[in-house]
């Protein structure tokens, strides 16, 4: 009780009675979080809007629940200087699942025999919606700093906790953003010996030809494919795509 006769409770410690009890049940939510990752795969549909398939339900579902795992850590306002090892454990539920939904989404992809592929580039639906899944994902996860607020932990953890902290979220967003990657990276490889033909058909095309005329196939199969992939991508994906041909371009050249 404080002195001067004001009887009002001072529990400035209780949160730490509900500690034990919150930890467990952060321990049930991974425990459940990877059941969830099987049933969002498991019952996946594509999602449409504007009738453009962008990505499908299960990424939808997995950004759902993080977001209710995130919710209920503001409304329960724990007090940030004993914050770091609850908040330490949500996250490593939120990364450890994230890698797995990225894990099977994308061995999903590799049995369809996407990687084998060499050509010719055809835009497909499977390709498309893993990469846009992947960085549906991903898009929420590089968010997590601003809504845990790590400015304000740098100041109260100490340096290993909020490099613990930090790298676990960096380490799941370059795993998120390696398989993103390789998949489009494979739109490169299937172009490559169409662009190669085109590229010929412009070099050795006659100097009586006008240059309309012999620029003609390359920036028809270029339009082609870049207008199908801007549709079917999310705008981040396609970014990376239209990097991926502009290597092939430099090469090409």
């Amino acid at each position: 009780m404080p002195a001067g006769g004001d009887h009002k409770l001072l529990l400035t410690r209780c949160h730490e009675w509900f500690e034990p009890a919150v930890s467990c049940w952060l321990s049930i939510c991974e425990e459940k979080a990877v059941q969830r990752v099987h049933t969002a795969i498991n019952l996946q549909k594509p999602c449409e809007g504007d009738k453009l398939v962008r990505h499908s339900s299960s990424a939808v579902d997995i950004v759902v629940m993080f977001c209710q795992l995130r919710d209920f850590w503001r409304l329960l306002q724990w007090p940030k200087s004993h914050s770091i090892p609850l908040l330490s454990q949500l996250l490593e539920c939120v990364c450890s699942t994230t890698l797995l939904y990225g894990e099977i989404i994308y061995k999903m992809l590799e049995e369809t025999g996407y990687f084998e592929k060499i050509g010719p580039f055809k835009t497909a639906d499977d390709m498309c919606i893993t990469a846009n899944n992947l960085e549906y994902v991903c898009k929420f996860i590089s968010l997590l700093e601003n809504y845990f607020d790590f400015v304000t932990l740098e100041t109260i953890a100490t340096e290993a906790q909020y490099l613990s902290l930090t790298n676990r979220l960096d380490s799941t967003l370059n795993q998120l953003q390696s398989h993103i990657l390789n998949i489009l990276k494979r739109v490169r490889l299937q172009m490559q010996d169409a662009l190669r033909k085109t590229m010929f058909h412009l070099a050795w095309s006659p100097e009586c030809l006008p240059t309309e005329q012999a620029i003609e196939p390359l920036f028809d199969y270029l339009e082609t494919h870049l207008k199908a992939l801007n549709i079917a991508l999310l705008p981040q994906n396609f970014q990376r795509a239209l990097f991926e041909v502009c290597i092939l371009y430099k090469i090409t050249k």
